[in-house]
């Protein structure tokens, strides 16, 4: 009678935890790699949307002669601040009036509004409430309203309900808890040391600026589109 002895191979110890390590060396790289490309693609969409604002402020300044808040712009009703993006959706003010308003004979004037149904669909409105100082529109007279426009980190951003940039979707609109977030801005006197078009006060340009994936600006990251260099 033959006998044959059954053996089953298997993993030892070490063998597991060899396995296991590369196993979570893998996921860890994976992780890392979309994580990677999630950023990149937030950079992108934040690039298209700043590329379509300044589009529109191209438009604004075919059909005036004047970059938003320069020239006969430069004193309106409109609250003065970066983040004020009214003037690409209703006419600009002085005084109750109508700044430059369309003249179909001579095709010039304002003649918005220069922003698409989806892009006011991503708006927030600041208006009267306590603000804390990271929402960055601390500097803003309160009692007035005025349109900022959300960038794409702050839409993708997790908040707790006591934050008090918190906002939420509704119905199509973006609806602030107590005042917008890190929306984009448009300064007419953008400066930054390394940036080679606009490195210095006395060279600075007209730019639209997101704060980036930190949410604050001026600090390594912001997403910078120029729009006239003004030195």
């Amino acid at each position: 009678m033959n006998t044959r002895k059954n053996t089953q191979a298997g993993f030892t110890l070490i063998e597991l935890l060899v396995v296991i390590s590369v196993l979570a060396a893998m996921a860890g790289i994976a992780v890392t790699a979309i994580d990677s490309y999630d950023g990149e693609a937030r950079d992108q969409l934040a690039r298209v949307e700043m590329n379509n604002i300044a589009n529109a402020v191209y438009r604004f300044k075919q059909d005036t002669g004047y970059f938003p808040q320069e020239g006969v712009f430069n004193s309106t009703d409109s609250v003065a601040h970066d983040s004020n993006f009214d003037f690409l959706f209703s006419s600009p003010q002085s005084s109750n009036v109508d700044i430059l308003p369309w003249q179909a004979d001579v095709a010039r004037g304002w003649n918005g509004p220069y922003l698409t149904t989806t892009s006011q669909q991503r708006l927030h409105f600041a208006e009267g409430a306590p603000l804390s100082s990271d929402c960055d529109l601390v500097s803003v007279d309160m009692t007035s309203t005025f349109i900022a426009l959300e960038d794409t980190y702050e839409r993708a951003r997790e908040y707790s309900n006591t934050d008090n940039c918190f906002a939420i979707h509704n119905k199509g609109q973006w609806v602030p808890r107590a005042a917008a977030g890190m929306p984009y801005q448009y300064r007419l006197d953008y400066f930054e040391a390394g940036n080679p078009d606009c490195p210095a006060v006395t060279d600075n340009c007209i730019a639209l600026i997101s704060a980036g994936k930190d949410s604050i600006y001026n600090n390594g990251d912001d997403l910078v589109t120029i729009l006239r260099k003004n030195g």
